[in-house]
């Protein structure tokens, strides 16, 4: 009996050896398969180039670390073609394709998105063009001669005028609605994808508009009613709203910042700001940015009712973008910040 007990373990002992080199050989295999991917060269250059720039610039330098292989590829094929880097280069080296865009008259607002370039001519006239080759696409007109302001979301380009917002839509460059609304003094009006935010039929209400690109409908979504004030303006980031609004009643010393949730209509956060007088905000939540007359552009902890900064240089415009704040603080004279 010990002897067959000896025998057995001797023949698992056989099987677990088998089934180790088995799976060593596997391993090889397929290191040696990506390694010969890496070799292969033609389309598989390209490719691998490809699936590398599409990772965060951080990861790659990561990858960098793999092997001497993976190092020397990523130093051959990929550095120089990673967004990252060449976003650098354009922003350093400061080249230009095309250094001029002739309309054929007074521009007086421009806007653009990946394809295009929108510009709102003072005849009453918006004049698209290709935002690669500059050539002219197409010609939008409205009976309403005065844009106050054109904004392009992801299938849509609207624009408010005197009486007015008109939307078209990318895909056929026809009107799909026309909605008319009441505001106090210049109509705010902000786009992202397709959600709009403009005024709504009363001064005191902000209206969230979506368009729906597969019946090419709006709808009205939700209305912002802030009773007693009137709304000057409004940002939108994914799924909140903030708005700036003032006391429709009374001297008025302040104004009040609140931060509203679009899927339920409710108000999660008011912050009343001291001083009448300033810009518009801006919205990255946590925080709120807000231009204030004489003082600069303050930054909000919304959350905790918090003023936490206040950036002191003059403002005549500004905007955030990515992880960069720019404020144009004179006619020819740019700052920017980077905001962690």
């Amino acid at each position: 009996i010990m002897d067959g007990g000896v025998e057995y373990l001797k023949m698992i002992n056989l099987q677990i050896q088998s089934l180790i080199e088995q799976k060593k050989r596997e391993l090889e295999l397929d290191s040696k398969s990506l390694k010969w991917l890496f070799d292969l060269g033609c389309g598989f250059t390209e490719f691998l180039t490809q699936m590398f720039c599409y990772l965060d610039f951080s990861d790659v330098q990561n990858c960098r670390l793999v092997s001497t292989q993976w190092k020397q590829f990523i130093d051959d094929f990929v550095f120089e073609k990673h967004p990252d880097i060449t976003n650098f280069y354009r922003w350093v080296d400061g080249s230009v394709d095309n250094a001029r865009l002739f309309c054929g008259g007074e521009v007086r607002l421009v806007c653009s998105d990946v394809d295009f370039i929108y510009c709102a001519m003072k005849d009453g006239v918006i004049m698209v063009f290709d935002s690669q080759t500059f050539i002219f696409v197409k010609l939008l007109q409205e009976t309403e001669c005065f844009f106050w302001q054109i904004h392009a979301g992801r299938s849509v380009l609207v624009a408010i005028t005197e009486v007015c917002v008109v939307i078209w839509s990318k895909e056929s460059w026809k009107v799909v609605a026309k909605i008319k609304y009441w505001s106090k003094g210049e109509p705010f009006l902000h786009v992202e994808n397709d959600l709009i935010l403009v005024p709504g039929a009363t001064k005191y209400v902000c209206r969230v508009l979506f368009y729906n690109k597969v019946d090419r409908s709006v709808s009205r979504i939700r209305d912002l009613v802030h009773r007693r004030y009137w709304v000057l303006g409004a940002y939108l980031e994914g799924a909140n709203v903030l708005t700036l609004s003032l006391p429709a009643c009374g001297s008025v010393t302040s104004r009040e910042l609140k931060l509203w949730n679009i899927l339920d209509g409710v108000c999660a956060h008011t912050i009343v700001v001291a001083g009448a007088l300033g810009g518009l905000p801006v919205l990255r939540f946590p925080f709120a940015f807000l231009p204030t007359a004489s003082k600069g552009l303050e930054v909000w902890d919304l959350p905790k009712n918090e003023k936490i900064r206040l950036i002191a240089t003059n403002i005549f415009s500004y905007r955030l973008k990515n992880q960069f704040l720019y404020i144009l603080n004179k006619h020819s004279k740019l700052k920017i910040y980077k905001v962690k």
